[in-house]
């Protein structure tokens, strides 16, 4: 979660440096049209699951290939869980996360959530999987099945809040958790740099027994949580898969992985996952699984972090501008957006790399936890352009017409093909999708958020057939095989 990038991104002041002065590549900068009118709200599309990964795209059970887009549910204090009809409420919070939640989820043309789920609730000792917090889990991830939304499972951690006491050692355990005096300016992620977090982050990567159960190491013990949320949740219709581990941090190498990168570091990252995956597989073959690289990594860092040996894993990624993280409502200066534009650019063009070299898909599962426009202009203004998955940083942010009207966007939900492009321009609601229908031909779905649409859309396409009724939030296109597709969608005049 963010707070922790302007406080890392000090670390990185030489990395970025010369990318603030580099000029603009676009005019990011804008204010957010008023949201005052009326909005009718869609009713929730049921979810087509099963989804799995197949080469370079996560699909959905008809093989299409799927785009995620919503928002982050991680609450880091009892019940650890988002909040429903039955389920406990974390202070400042909805009471429950009910209709008028989920109702504003389809308004916004949103179909996925990123849930947090813990290690410290789920494997309590090593060897035991508290069956009670796997059941709350279940009853959340079918609420949101109901409604009409895929999850995605996250194993969360913030400097090391969320991991379990066996995986603290005793040396780890002894040392100071103050971080360092020249660094408490920046907040509490600067606990990162304290002694027991560096050594507790150089003992999971380099996987040394757990604390409590010699002869067990960290990932063995890790891959075991794991391995019970895979066996729970396979073939459910709704989960968009299982990412292993939050931000894992590089420790004392924080710095080197941004300068030149880390591979070493990130070898013995992905020796953990990979002990993970074996697990997994036994009882869960067709689960998504998603890794992240270093926290440096791709923003600030390079990342060369190797394929695993496994077709259905996925890359991983965050994303965050830093200076304006937890931005206020006006203008930054042009160094700034400079600075966010080039380190943007960057990082979107170091993932698409690794999906290549990965030969599997990729998903941006944090970015933005700013009120500041910039944020979330470039980001998903540069994920249009690559028909990119994305679920923001977090459901409070979102709750504000100044963020919702930049990350309420036209796009592909499923797409019987490969995508090709997607443009979108919120302030006139005109959009254009492009893709080459598959062999099998088939249908394809967009979804039109209705608070851009208040008084309908207009539908022009080439190369296929719009099937779907007027004015619906899910435009069907059907397309013979292999043909290219365009379809235009514009707002119409009141």
């Amino acid at each position: 979660m963010r707070g922790r990038s302007v406080g890392l991104a000090v670390l990185g002041v030489l990395a970025v440096l010369a990318a603030a002065c580099a000029p603009p590549a676009e005019v990011t900068w804008s204010t957010f049209p008023d949201s005052d009118q009326a909005l009718v709200v869609p009713a929730p599309t049921p979810v087509n699951g099963p989804l799995r990964i197949d080469g370079d795209s996560l699909v959905d059970a008809d093989g299409r290939a799927v785009v995620l887009r919503g928002t982050n549910l991680v609450h880091k204090s009892e019940p650890y869980l988002a909040p429903t009809t039955s389920q406990p409420t974390p202070a400042g919070w909805p009471e429950v996360f009910d209709g008028d939640d989920f109702a504003y989820l389809h308004e916004m043309g949103f179909n996925a959530v990123r849930l947090g789920v813990w290690y410290r609730e789920l494997v309590p000792e090593v060897g035991v999987i508290d069956t009670d917090y796997l059941d709350r889990v279940d009853e959340v991830v079918s609420t949101f099945e109901d409604n009409g939304i895929y999850v995605l499972l996250d194993f969360h951690q913030d400097v090391f809040h969320g991991m379990p006491p066996w995986a603290t050692t005793d040396a780890a355990a002894a040392l100071s958790d103050a971080a360092p005096e020249f660094l408490e300016a920046i907040g509490w992620a600067a606990a990162y740099m304290s002694p027991r977090s560096l050594r507790q982050w150089a003992d999971l990567l380099t996987d040394v027994d757990t604390a409590t159960t010699p002869g067990v190491s960290m990932w063995d013990a890790l891959a075991q949580g794991v391995t019970a949320m895979a066996q729970r949740f396979e073939g459910r219709a709704n989960v968009a898969g299982i990412e292993v581990l939050n931000e894992p941090f590089p420790g004392i190498d924080y710095v080197r992985c941004i300068l030149g990168g880390c591979p070493d570091v990130e070898a013995r990252l992905s020796a953990g996952y990979d002990k993970v995956l074996d697990a997994v597989r036994v009882v869960a073959p067709t689960m998504p699984i998603w890794l992240e690289p270093v926290i440096s990594a791709p923003h600030y860092g390079d990342t060369s972090m190797a394929a695993p040996d496994d077709d259905g894993v996925g890359f991983a990624w965050h994303a965050y501008c830093s200076g304006t993280d937890g931005g206020e409502l006006e203008p930054v200066g042009a160094f700034e957006e400079a600075r966010c534009n080039l380190m943007m650019d960057t990082a979107h063009d170091r993932v698409a790399q690794r999906g290549a070299a990965w030969g599997a898909p990729t998903l941006m599962t944090e970015f933005g936890a700013s009120l500041n426009p910039l944020d979330v202009n470039l980001v998903t203004t540069k994920a249009d352009r690559r028909v990119g998955s994305w679920l923001y940083w977090a459901y409070g942010y979102t709750r504000t017409d100044q963020s919702d009207s930049a990350l309420s966007r036209l796009y592909p939900e499923a797409t019987a093909g490969v995508p090709v492009s997607l443009r979108f321009d919120r302030f006139t609601g005109h959009g254009t999708y492009r893709y080459t229908a598959s062999d099998d031909g088939g249908t394809t779905v967009l979804s039109i958020p209705s608070r851009h649409y208040p008084d309908g859309y207009d539908v022009v396409v080439t190369g296929g057939t719009v099937v779907s009724p007027p004015d619906v939030p899910d435009l069907v296109i059907e397309a013979p095989p292999g043909s290219d597709v365009t379809v235009t969608v514009s707002r119409r005049a009141g």
